[in-house]
Order: structure tokens, then C-alpha cells, then sequence
């Protein structure tokens, strides 16, 4: 009994013995291992956003080209192998 009054009474044991409690509590709770996903999930989420504003980058990039009539011309000769007039074209048979 005696020993146990050394714990309660010595303040710095008493500190101690808080501490730990609350530190099995916690991990008996699964609190710590929510608070690791959360911070996990917010990881991904930032890193989401960062791909996020550079796509939204390049497509202002892309949008800022469509005025120029030089764009559709590439667009038209790339996407549907248009050709220009007094452009020279190589037919290759099989």
C-alpha cells in the first residue's frame, strides 16, 4: 500500500502515470490512427490540387492559342490530315 501512495502523492509520477494513461487511451480508441489517415488524405488532396492547377494551366494555355487562325490551321492539318494547297504529299502503298 505504501508504494502505491509514493505514486499518487509524488507529483511527478502522478504526471507521468497521466501521461501514459492517456496515451493508451488514445491508442486504445484508434484516435492516433484516424488522425494518420486524415493527414494522409490531406497529402493526396493537396497533391490533386497541385495537378488540378496545372492542367487547368495548360488548358488556358490551349485557349489562349484558339485565337490565333494559325491554331486551327495545325489542329486541321494534325487531327484530320488536311493539307495545304502546293503542300507535297508521299502515298506510300503497302
Amino acid at each position: 500500500m505504501s508504494s502505491l501512495y509514493k505514486i499518487l502523492y509524488s507529483p511527478k509520477r502522478m504526471f507521468l502515470l497521466c501521461v501514459l494513461g492517456l496515451i493508451v487511451s488514445l491508442v486504445y480508441s484508434g484516435s492516433l490512427s484516424q488522425l494518420s489517415d486524415l493527414y494522409k488524405a490531406k497529402n493526396k488532396i493537396e497533391s490533386k490540387i497541385i495537378e488540378v492547377k496545372k492542367s487547368t494551366q495548360q488548358v488556358m494555355t490551349e485557349l489562349k492559342d484558339t485565337e490565333s487562325l494559325d491554331y486551327f490551321e495545325r489542329q486541321a492539318i494534325e487531327r484530320f490530315e488536311y493539307v495545304k494547297e502546293g503542300d507535297l504529299i508521299f502515298v506510300f502503298s503497302d
